[in-house]
């Protein structure tokens, strides 16, 4: 599948987006299957008040030979008023970790001050709710969902071929993971499987829209946990996003 959309977004809100149409009521995976593919479009929040992530966003850098990687941290939040409803809504102050997420125009709250970075040591989220959204107060006790593998994610993809990428027991911690081909000028596909799943691929079919050229590959394990607040349900997401960058698509 090929969805646009702005490729300097691709690694933070387009994905923030995505899971917060998290529908199970239970912390199995929602995908269910080794071969889901996600549509964006598809996406509502179900059966859900909201959405909250903390995102580890990890990219490498070579240094005499040596790969080192990089790790910025941001986060997001999205509300609704009612369960199904694709329209957010205002939800008072929203803090992880005791700083301050910015609302945008949409009601979407964001945090991406690289120059005072969040800090994933404890993820503590705090709501002081409006608009039917209650006062939210969570720390969030999951072990953070890793990829040891990013040194078999490829340099060079062919489109006739596809791509597969092989997680044995290179993920850790994850309800799910996220594939993701994406080239320079915002085109990119998006597979979904089980935290447990042995591989992904992205087929031929589904990347034949990709442009040739450079590009980035990501590979994405994240989870979830569900909370009551005030009989009102919230999704709690930890996502760490692994990317690799100048990879040549042909």
């Amino acid at each position: 599948m090929k969805v646009k959309m702005n490729y300097s977004i691709i690694a933070g809100i387009a994905l923030i987006v995505a899971l917060s149409g998290c529908s199970k009521k239970d912390n199995t995976d929602p995908s269910n299957t080794t071969s889901t593919t996600t549509n964006y479009a598809s996406f509502s929040f179900e059966n859900s008040y909201g959405v909250l992530v903390a995102i580890k966003s990890i990219s490498y850098q070579e240094a005499a030979g040596i790969q080192i990687p990089i790790e910025v941290n941001t986060a997001s939040a999205t509300f609704v008023s009612s369960p199904g409803s694709s329209t957010f809504i205002d939800a008072g102050q929203v803090t992880l970790n005791t700083k301050v997420l910015s609302k945008e125009t949409n009601n979407s709250y964001i945090y991406q001050d690289l120059l005072n970075p969040l800090n994933f040591n404890t993820v503590s989220w705090s709501v002081t709710g409006a608009n039917g959204i209650p006062t939210i107060a969570y720390s969030d006790d999951k072990p953070w969902p890793s990829f040891n593998g990013f040194t078999t994610l490829p340099a060079t993809v062919t489109k006739s071929a596809g791509v597969t990428v092989n997680l044995n027991s290179a993920v850790s911690n994850a309800d799910s993971v996220y594939l993701i081909l994406a080239s320079n000028d915002g085109n990119f596909a998006i597979k979904r499987v089980s935290g447990n799943a042995a591989d992904v691929t992205l087929s031929a079919s589904e990347i034949s829209g990709i442009t040739a050229g450079s590009g980035m590959i990501q590979l994405v394990p994240w989870s979830f946990k569900k909370e009551d607040f005030d009989s009102k349900d919230f999704y709690f997401v930890l996502e760490a996003v692994y990317s690799k960058m100048n990879v040549t698509i042909n």
